[in-house]
């Protein structure tokens, strides 16, 4: 057939050919190198056992592990989990402490600018807002666009709220820490 001569077979499957484009051809996977499905019918193995499991696939600590098995004692035990401590999970996202860390650090001003907080933590803008936004939501931080000689400036600070909220989460962090220490100290380590 020639080119520019529409006939009866001149459909889609020759268009490709006329920008030197080759069609894509589609293959069975049987008729490929190495026998396609082979034994397993395409379909991967198992992952490897690797102990218990708790409910939902998640690794649970049973009798014989843990605390017991390292030598503390059930008084520290019971010590440690008479009252769990809870930590924000807003703040416990490595990022969002970074930037919280920032934020509330004695530096002597009251608010940042974005591309400080930025560059200084080595964040791409979509990943900082993102943050940022989280953050917002909760009341933790305020930002405020000005315009400095024509040029918008954002400015990220953090609210009362956040401060208070972020100096409880420190505070529990270090009494989970305190507990680590008292019960490493325990075992003798």
């Amino acid at each position: 057939m020639e080119r520019g001569v529409r006939g009866a077979d001149s459909g889609r499957r020759h268009r490709h050919r006329s920008a030197g484009v080759r069609p894509v051809r589609h293959h069975d996977p049987a008729d490929a190198g190495g026998g396609g499905r082979g034994d397993r019918g395409g379909i991967l193995p198992p992952p490897p056992f690797r102990g218990r499991r708790g409910a939902g696939g998640v690794g649970v600590v049973h009798a014989g592990r843990g605390p017991a098995r390292r030598g503390v004692g059930s008084q520290e035990r019971r010590a440690m989990t008479d009252e769990p401590i809870v930590l924000n999970e807003t703040f416990h996202q490595p990022t969002r402490l970074r930037i919280m860390t920032l934020l509330t650090a004695e530096s002597g001003t009251e608010r940042l600018a974005y591309t400080f907080i930025q560059q200084t933590l080595g964040l791409t803008g979509g990943n900082m807002t993102t943050h940022l936004r989280k953050l917002e939501e909760v009341g933790h931080v305020a930002m405020t666009k000005e315009f400095q000689e024509a040029k918008p400036r954002t400015w990220v600070e953090a609210t009362p709220e956040g401060r208070r909220a972020f100096a409880e989460y420190v505070a529990d962090l270090e009494a989970c820490l305190a507990m680590m220490r008292q019960a490493a100290r325990g075992r003798g380590e």
